[in-house]
């Protein structure tokens, strides 16, 4: 999939077990689709599905939230 410097080509796996994050800094336009967990500390326009999710303080989503299970921080 990938050569390394020395030319060798190297197979490099997934990494599953990790969170990906929308920070605060950041917004999405559109729909995120994802078999593993989110973090929400920034926005989201648009639909959501995934499996795990944790929208902090700061998140916010503005569309269908689909997920099996959900933390929500806030006041």
């Amino acid at each position: 999939m990938f050569r390394s410097f020395n030319g060798k080509k190297e197979d490099k796996a997934i990494n599953h077990s990790g969170r990906s994050l929308v920070g605060e800094t950041l917004q999405i336009e559109g729909d995120v689709k994802s078999s593993g967990s989110v973090g929400v500390a920034g926005l989201i326009n648009g639909n959501v599905f995934v499996n795990d999710m944790v929208i902090n303080e700061t998140g916010s989503i503005r569309g269908v939230l689909e997920v099996e299970k959900v933390e929500i921080n806030g006041h």
